[in-house]
């Protein structure tokens, strides 16, 4: 009986070992990582922001496929976003918002530009009228777009300058970007001339432009890139459907969905009452 038992105990750790050899850890690991497009700067300085600043050797697994025939692993992954230790000095740069509206426009273009002043950026323009604008050359002061005459944009840190309505406003005893509908910057859509717009930037002498749009826009801004390879370009993915891989919320999908929700509870009290 003794005997019996050795054996049993025996035979049982051998199939564990088999079961563990066949279903090892992949030992072979083929990663694709998507880089963001880097433009060549001799000069960098240290981020005059706070930390804790991102690690470019970071990446966020967006995809992963495992074999366990032939013990690999595939996958694709995007280097972590957040400020670095050392930037490239910038002293002008633009913002602007194409395609269709979506709740919190104002804000974003806001706060882009507040962040541009921290980061020391001397000067920081909003093209009115999306890409039609910006093929236009219709660049103005940030400040003038939200602050009222004698407030610096500067201010805004320091809890100082009104935010001033514009003639678009829809309600004019609004005191900050927040609660303000549409885009203070106005909008466009259709294809524009990439080389046109290239001209314009460089007329301009803008080194970072920040696009708020959707797919259109998106697309937009690579062929921009294409015709202004030394451009920093960083895009702001814009839409109401929530469906950017890797972020868990876009902007203006919650208030999209509330309006949604008041208009759907409306046509049922309505489509109740009269059956």
């Amino acid at each position: 009986t003794m005997l019996r038992g050795m054996i049993f105990w025996v035979v049982l750790l051998v199939r564990r070992l088999d079961s563990l050899q066949q279903w090892r850890w992949p030992v072979k690991a083929e990663v694709s990582i998507h880089r963001p497009r880097v433009v060549p700067c001799a000069r960098r300085m240290r981020n005059p922001v706070c930390g804790p600043y991102a690690d470019e050797s970071e990446v966020v697994l967006a995809k992963a496929k495992v074999s366990s025939s032939s013990n690999g692993m595939e996958g694709q992954a995007f280097v972590v976003a957040g400020p670095r230790r050392d930037v490239a000095p910038i002293s002008r740069a633009a913002v602007m918002t194409c395609g269709g509206l979506c709740p919190g426009l104002n804000a974003v273009v806001f706060e882009v530009g507040r962040a541009l002043r921290g980061y020391g950026v001397a000067e920081v323009f909003g093209i009115e009228g999306g890409y039609l604008g910006l093929e236009r050359g219709h660049f103005q002061e940030m400040a003038s777009f939200f602050f009222s005459e004698g407030a610096e944009a500067g201010d805004s840190q320091g809890g100082g300058g009104f935010f001033r309505p514009t003639k678009k406003s829809h309600n004019r005893h609004n005191l900050f970007p927040y609660a303000e509908a549409g885009t203070v910057l106005g909008t466009s859509r259709g294809r524009r001339c990439p080389r046109e717009m290239a001209a314009q930037l460089r007329k301009k002498k803008i080194e970072a432009l920040f696009v708020v749009g959707g797919d259109g826009t998106l697309k937009g801004a690579k062929e921009l890139c294409d015709a202004f390879p030394e451009l920093r370009l960083v895009a702001v993915p814009k839409t109401i459907d929530n469906d950017i891989p890797l972020v868990d919320r876009s902007f203006g999908f919650d208030t999209a969905v509330a309006a949604a929700k008041q208009a759907i509870d409306a046509a049922v009290v309505e489509a109740t009452a009269f059956p």
